[in-house]
C-alpha cells in the first residue's frame, strides 16, 4: 500500500474510474478498501464496482470490501434485488433471502437515518423560517415606525421653519419699531428742547412784561403827581387862571395834536402829552398781548 496516495481525492474522482474502468487496475485491494472509508456508495456506484471487481477480488475480499462501503443509494428494490445477486454470485452463495434483508436493514437503516437527518434539517429550517418571518416583521414594524419618526421629524422641521419665519418677522417688526421708537425720542428731545425755549421765552417776556408794567405804573404815578400839582396850584392862584388858560389855548391852537398841562412851577412849560405817545403806549399793550397770545400756543 503507497503512503503517498490520496484516498480523499480518489473518492472525489471515483466515477471517473469507474466509467473508464480503471479503479481496480490502478489501485491494489486494500487501497480501494480505504477509499471507500472517504465516500459514500450510491446504487449506481455499488453495480459498478460489484460488476468491475469480477476477477480482481475473491468472495473474502467482497465480503471486506463491503464492510467498508457506507450506503447511500436510498429504497430502491430493483437496486436491492440487483445487488443481492451479484454479492451472491461474488460469493460463491446460493441466492438467499438473508442477502436480501441484509442490504434491506442496511437500507432502513440508512433510509432511517436520513429521515432523522431531513427531519432535523426540516427543524432547523422551520425555525429558520420561524425567526426569518420574525424578523420580516420586526422589519416591518421597524419601517412603519420609521415612517412614523420621519413624519413627525418632517412635521417638525415645518413647526420649527414656520417658528423661524415667525420669529424672524418680529424681529423685524422690532426692529422697525425700534427706529420709530428712536425717531420719537428724537422728537420728544426736539420738542422738550422747544418747551425749554420757549418757557425761557416766556420767562423773559414775563420780566419784561413786569418791566413795562413799572414803567407804565411810574407813568402813571408821574401824570397823578403832575395833576395834583395843578389841581393845588389852581386853587391857590385864581388870578393867574386867565394867564394859563390862555396860555394852554394858544399852545393847542398851535399843535393841535398834543395835550397841555397848565404850568407848574415844576414843569414851566406845563406837562405835554402826545398823541404819538398814546400810539406807542397803545402798540406796547398790543406787542404784550401778542406774545402772551403766541407762548400760550407754543406751549399747549
Amino acid at each position: 500500500m503507497r503512503n503517498n496516495i490520496s484516498y480523499q481525492d480518489i473518492a472525489n474522482h471515483i466515477d471517473d474510474y469507474l466509467k473508464s474502468k480503471t479503479l481496480f487496475t490502478s489501485f491494489n485491494n486494500q487501497e480501494i478498501f480505504h477509499v471507500f472509508d472517504y465516500m459514500k456508495v450510491n446504487g449506481d456506484q455499488a453495480l459498478q464496482v460489484l460488476e468491475q471487481c469480477k476477477g480482481y477480488m475473491n468472495p473474502n475480499e467482497v465480503f471486506e470490501m463491503l464492510r467498508h462501503w457506507k450506503i447511500n443509494f436510498g429504497w430502491d428494490a430493483n437496486k436491492v434485488a440487483t445487488i443481492s445477486l451479484l454479492v451472491s454470485e461474488l460469493t460463491d452463495c446460493r441466492f438467499i433471502n438473508d442477502y436480501i434483508r441484509y442490504f434491506i436493514k442496511r437500507i432502513m437503516d440508512f433510509y432511517e437515518s436520513s429521515i432523522k437527518g431531513v427531519k432535523t434539517a426540516q427543524r432547523k429550517i422551520d425555525k429558520k423560517d420561524k425567526e426569518i418571518k420574525e424578523l420580516r416583521h420586526e422589519k416591518a414594524e421597524l419601517f412603519q415606525k420609521n415612517e412614523y419618526q420621519q413624519d413627525q421629524i418632517e412635521m417638525y422641521i415645518q413647526i420649527q421653519h414656520a417658528h423661524i419665519n415667525f420669529l424672524l418677522e418680529q424681529a423685524e417688526k422690532i426692529e422697525v419699531a425700534d427706529f420709530r421708537l428712536n425717531n420719537y425720542k428724537k422728537i420728544v428731545e426736539q420738542k422738550n428742547e422747544e418747551i425749554e425755549g420757549l418757557k425761557q421765552s416766556l420767562a423773559n417776556t414775563n420780566s419784561e412784561l413786569k418791566n413795562i408794567k413799572n414803567l407804565l405804573k411810574a407813568q402813571g404815578n408821574n401824570q397823578d403827581a403832575a395833576s395834583s400839582n395843578h389841581k393845588i396850584k389852581s386853587s391857590k392862584s385864581q388870578t393867574d387862571f386867565p394867564k394859563q388858560q390862555i396860555s394852554t389855548m394858544r399852545c393847542v391852537m398851535a399843535n393841535p395834536t398834543q395835550v397841555y398841562i397848565p404850568e407848574t412851577p415844576n414843569n414851566p412849560n406845563g406837562y405835554q402829552i402826545t398823541n404819538t405817545d398814546l400810539a406807542q403806549d397803545q402798540k406796547v399793550n398790543n406787542l404784550i398781548n401778542n406774545q402772551k397770545a403766541k407762548v400760550t400756543m407754543k406751549i399747549t
